[in-house]
């Protein structure tokens, strides 16, 4: 054979080796009853499954964040193919569902009079289309939900409500504790309104305003409150309105970990950045905590980062979890999730004081890792003592100290939080 035939045939063999390793991606639409519409999937196929006949494949929901849709993420195919062809994880069918939605962008993967009827469009519909149209294995051991952002919650919420459907999770960068998001969100919040109360909440004003509105959109719809057509969970000086945000509790994670019943088999990875942009870390830390106390194992991993640039990091490591729970005896994993071992550094949480700046009073919220003695003092800009406004032993979890300025001349102040060892300072306003 001559040397130019040769070299041709070498390279058509090695693009066809190459072509071997990568799976295919469909984009297909599909008319879910749940919505009453056409919607988009994206579903990547791994290698062989264009085969005619072929074996059938265990299943990964990814769900995606706000303002995204079924095309986001797009380096998940890179990392499948490699994490497939080199063998880490076994082949898998991943569906990407498009649960985007008017008029704010963000479903929540929750059931909306306002959005529509997203958890039963992920829970029925996109489930049903799949095993109707691709060679899956039929049972929950072999289907598994993941997300970021929003998807997060959704993959933490629905797996949590659904154990009987869903084997295991992975949540990143999750908000996954309501109580704690309004804490740490709300001086962000304010800070978008900078001409003070009363406030005239909207969804236009800024990120923690487009956020706020959009999980408005779905735990607290009103179609009779135009014009946005929501029931905003602060009335107009920023008081939490117990009736509205009391339906926002009702989809908190929290509560469906207390309903998971004892026996469920449900394995929960969840993992998040230390500086994420949008306070998803201390809710992450909180949620840990409320499985700690319920006995619920779980493994969490905080990391160096941000909301999302560790994304391409944290996928694969997520994507082996499921892969060892869906696999367990080709995997060796044994299928089974051990207690949780602390494998995340627990923190001590001081939040920027509310309203900040202040004229007459301020909360200041923080949470402690775990129970002991904290103290909370008051300091002028000459590093002066102000005011001891909490010393004493308080349990683990998250905790308010309400500060009346009283005869306080207005300026700058420092409130500082010590507890066991740790201290942690904040600067915050007295307005005249």
């Amino acid at each position: 054979m001559k040397k130019p035939m040769l070299l041709a045939l070498v390279l058509v063999l090695l693009i066809s080796g190459i072509a071997l390793g990568q799976g295919t991606v469909e984009d297909v639409q599909f008319f879910s009853e749940s919505l009453g519409e056409l919607r988009w999937v994206q579903v990547y196929l791994p290698r062989g499954y264009s085969l005619d006949r072929g074996p059938k494949y265990p299943v990964i929901y990814f769900l995606h964040g706000i303002r995204g849709d079924h095309t986001s993420c797009p380096f998940l195919i890179d990392i499948l193919d490699e994490l497939i062809g080199n063998g880490t994880i076994e082949p898998v069918v991943v569906v990407k569902p498009d649960a985007s939605c008017v008029p704010y962008n963000a479903s929540f993967y929750t059931n909306s009079e306002l959005n529509g009827a997203f958890e039963d469009y992920i829970v029925q519909d996109v489930r049903e289309f799949v095993k109707r149209n691709y060679r899956i294995i039929p049972g929950r051991k072999k289907r598994s939900i993941m997300g970021h952002s929003m998807g997060g919650y959704g993959a933490m919420k629905l797996a949590l409500k659904y154990p009987d459907i869903y084997t295991a999770l992975a949540s990143h960068s999750g908000p996954l504790e309501f109580n704690v998001l309004l804490m740490v969100a709300l001086p962000y919040l304010l800070m978008e309104y900078p001409e003070g109360p009363p406030y005239y909440w909207a969804p236009y004003r800024g990120p923690f305003s487009g956020l706020s509105f959009s999980m408005a959109a779905a735990f607290s719809p009103n179609l009779t409150n135009p014009p946005f057509f929501v029931d905003f969970p602060l009335d107009e000086y920023a008081n939490v309105r117990p009736s509205v945000f009391g339906r926002w509790l009702l989809h908190n994670p929290p509560k469906f970990a207390t309903e998971l019943p004892p026996d469920a088999e449900l394995s929960i990875y969840f993992d998040c950045g230390m500086m994420d942009e949008l306070g998803c870390y201390p809710q992450n830390l909180v949620f840990a905590g409320v499985l700690d106390q319920l006995g619920i194992p779980y493994e969490f991993e905080s990391f160096m980062g941000g909301h999302a640039d560790q994304l391409p990091v944290r996928i694969p490591i997520a994507l082996e979890f499921l892969d060892n729970i869906m696999n367990p005896y080709t995997r060796g994993g044994g299928g089974k999730q051990l207690a949780h071992e602390e494998s995340a550094t627990r923190a001590l949480i001081l939040c920027q004081n509310a309203p900040n700046p202040f004229a007459r009073e301020t909360s200041i919220r923080f949470t402690l890792p775990t129970s002991g003695h904290a103290r909370l003092t008051i300091y002028d800009s000459a590093g002066r003592s102000v005011e001891r406004i909490l010393d004493g032993k308080l349990s683990a979890g998250t905790h308010a100290v309400t500060w009346e300025r009283n005869s306080v001349p207005s300026g700058t102040y420092f409130y500082r939080l010590t507890s066991d060892g740790n201290v942690l300072t904040k600067k915050m306003v007295v307005a005249r």
